[in-house]
């Protein structure tokens, strides 16, 4: 089942954004990807498509890079 997945219920327009505060934050904390990634225990690949927007990710994925950022990523529900 791909239920544990985004793209379900979370519009491309919407992980773009999340992707970009995301991006915001990990800058303005002066991390890189490549450190970010390994705090995540992700890829740097990982990172980077989730910063584009590009890649079906997992809720519990966001909210792990949303804690270690330390900020809350909230969802702006849309109509699909």
């Amino acid at each position: 089942s791909n239920s544990h997945y985004t793209r379900n219920v979370i519009s491309m327009t919407e992980l773009q954004r999340i992707g970009q505060q995301i991006q915001q934050r990990r800058k303005a904390l002066g991390l890189t990807q490549t450190e970010l990634a390994m705090l995540c225990d992700l890829s740097i690949n990982g990172i980077s498509n989730i910063e584009q927007g590009k890649t079906d990710v997992r809720w519990g994925t966001l909210m792990k890079i949303g804690e270690i950022l330390g900020f809350q990523i909230q969802l702006q529900w849309s109509e699909l």
